[in-house]
């Protein structure tokens, strides 16, 4: 039996995106009540466009995944990763 390892990295891969996505969230959290507290609008606006974005993220990542996939062409995961970062720009 051949053991692939890349196959055996995968779960700690997706494990290390979903710490690092939770991470964010936690950061941007901390600075939306900074600045509520400190009454600033500079950064409150800067809070409400990290947020903005990624709301559109998720949405366009969902979205995506309601796409039915014919197989006609494979998927690789170099796709998958361009068709993210593709979405963190929007």
């Amino acid at each position: 039996m051949q053991v692939n390892p890349l196959t055996l990295s995968a779960p700690n891969i997706i494990k290390k995106a979903e710490n690092a996505w939770q991470q964010s969230q936690d950061n941007f959290a901390a600075v939306l009540v900074k600045a509520q507290q400190e009454r600033e609008d500079t950064q409150l606006k800067k809070a409400c466009q990290d947020l903005e974005a990624l709301f559109i993220q998720q949405m366009l990542k969902r979205r995506r995944a309601t796409i039915p996939k014919s197989g006609f062409i494979p998927e690789s995961m170099a796709t998958k990763m361009y068709e993210e970062m593709l979405d963190a720009e929007y």
